[in-house]
């Protein structure tokens, strides 16, 4: 069973860097300093919530109920990845939630992908309950 890379200095806890590249097929070895994506920086257990977060397509609900975590805990560890691939935890993405003036999480009661019928959903929409 292959290891997984450290990228930590076992000895020193500094950066550790893939210097080398090799072929399965054929053993040919390529050396230099290579960079390496935000991703593998991330501890195992934040790789697994990024795994669970695109297997339900970043439905947080879904995350929650498939980790079994509270609704804080899923919000705590996307900011510490978010923080660990460089980015503030607080950052938004332009006109991410355009028209919104708080940031309040939102209210768990609305329902989510495939819950409700076109007809219901029109209803929500028509009596102002819609986000």
């Amino acid at each position: 069973m292959p290891h997984t890379v450290p990228f930590t200095c076992p000895a020193c806890r500094d950066t550790m860097h893939v210097s080398e590249l090799t072929c399965s097929r054929c053993q040919t070895k390529v050396r230099g300093q290579f960079q390496t994506p935000a991703l593998f920086r991330l501890t195992p257990a934040q790789l697994r919530f990024v795994e669970a977060f695109l297997r339900c397509r970043g439905d947080v609900r879904e995350v929650i109920r498939e980790l079994n975590i509270a609704y804080p805990e899923a919000r705590s560890q996307l900011d510490g990845i978010i923080e660990a691939l460089g980015y503030p935890a607080g950052m938004r993405l332009p006109g991410a939630d355009a028209g919104t003036t708080d940031d309040k999480d939102p209210a768990p009661d609305l329902p989510g992908p495939g819950d409700l019928s076109f007809a219901e959903a029109l209803r929500w929409l028509r009596e102002g309950r819609g986000p």
